[in-house]
């Protein structure tokens, strides 16, 4: 759990979160001092850094700041970081009678972000697929949260010199670009459809919030972009099945659609997965992409980092043959992209 607490620290210091770093810090002194955190946390069941468990902590605070209860709301109005705050709203989420007993039930809650910016490092990607194929695109979002990354034709973006996208959105996407500009592609798109084992339901103004919480607070550009995206979801809802990876990419690559390129994507799901559920997908794709051919295209897409702390690499694999090219590198978040052209 300590060295869980440690990891998480790292990333949000170095990703220019130290507000969120500094509030981890407050939890794990109580943890490592006996306090109330340490019987919410307990002896967590399951590796407590693969299931980022501080991130749940640090959440539900967020959440609590959020509805308005103090000293949470003062605390996060304020970034203050000074230890005697953080401590003392640390204590007070973990023992007041009226707020641990919500705080408990939230880490049951495994984190749900859905980083509209990575869009940005999809649409490159999007572009070669279509490119290739020059037929529609059936496009598959694993693990896909709320959707929001489903949603990507409804964004604007600016990735190097290239401008794609409609003008009045209320997200924009600039990520810093480095490297040759990706060409763009006529994309046209056959469907949109996610799975994710926990959905949420962005019609659900509690389940919204639940969706904010998770972005650190002292980034202000992230919540903003989540929040465009959100107003977007509400006129144009994305569709988000509730399934078990394996189990519905199995189902969806049955059948290829004749003249149209299924595209699976994901971004930060394949660490979370057991071995067993990675390689009934790696065959499942192996299977499906037998079936591609002259009229039938198949694509994987991911984003993913091989330990959670790497940079992630964009990989795209096509069928037939099942070529694989790293096409660029980038910042978990997409804030950063090096294209490899």
């Amino acid at each position: 759990m300590v060295q869980a607490f440690h990891t998480q620290i790292d990333i949000c210091q170095s990703a220019g979160a130290p507000f969120t770093a500094d509030l981890m810090r407050a939890l794990l002194r109580d943890f490592e001092a006996g306090g109330p955190w340490r019987t919410l946390f307990g002896e967590w069941p399951v590796d407590p850094e693969m299931d980022v468990v501080v991130l749940r902590g640090v959440g539900a605070m967020h959440r609590l700041s959020m509805q308005g209860v103090e000293p949470f709301k003062a605390l996060f109005d304020r970034f203050d970081r000074s230890p005697e705050a953080l401590d003392a709203a640390v204590q007070a989420a973990g023992s007041r009678p009226d707020i641990a007993p919500e705080v408990a039930g939230w880490l049951s809650n495994p984190p749900q972000t859905n980083e509209v910016m990575r869009s940005a490092v999809f649409l490159g990607g999007f572009f070669e697929i279509a490119r290739l194929y020059g037929r529609p695109l059936r496009l598959l979002e694993m693990g896909a949260s709320g959707g929001l990354n489903l949603n990507w034709p409804l964004y604007r973006y600016r990735l190097g010199d290239t401008i794609w996208g409609p003008q009045d959105s209320p997200v924009v996407l600039e990520p810093r670009w480095e490297g040759p500009s990706p060409r763009p592609a006529d994309i046209q798109i056959h469907s949109r459809r996610g799975a994710d084992q926990l959905p949420v339901d962005l019609g659900d103004a509690d389940q919204r919030a639940r969706l904010l919480s998770y972005v650190w607070a002292d980034q202000k550009d992230r919540i903003q972009r989540i929040r465009g995206a959100l107003e977007l979801a509400q006129a144009h809802p994305p569709t988000v099945d509730k399934a078990d990876a394996a189990d519905w990419v199995e189902a969806q690559l049955a059948d290829l659609p004749a003249g149209t390129t299924t595209v699976l994507y994901h971004s930060y799901i394949w660490l979370y997965l057991p071995e067993a559920i990675r390689e009934r997908i790696r065959a499942a794709l192996a299977k499906a992409g037998e079936q591609a051919g002259p009229d039938t295209g198949l694509a994987w897409l991911s984003y993913e980092s091989a330990d959670g702390t790497e940079s992630p690499d964009l990989v795209l694999t096509t069928w037939p043959g099942g070529h694989k090219r790293t096409l660029a590198s980038g910042h978990p978040h997409g804030r950063w992209v090096t294209w490899n052209g």
